[in-house]
């Protein structure tokens, strides 16, 4: 069985193409 491996900030902002200060503010303003 496999597990899903969770997202890190660095995944996210990979993903996106942004930097991963900018996906740790935007987490923090949304939670």
């Amino acid at each position: 069985m496999m597990k899903k491996k969770q997202a890190t900030i660095k995944d996210i902002a990979r993903e996106l193409k942004i930097s991963h200060s900018t996906v740790s503010r935007a987490l923090c303003i949304g939670g």
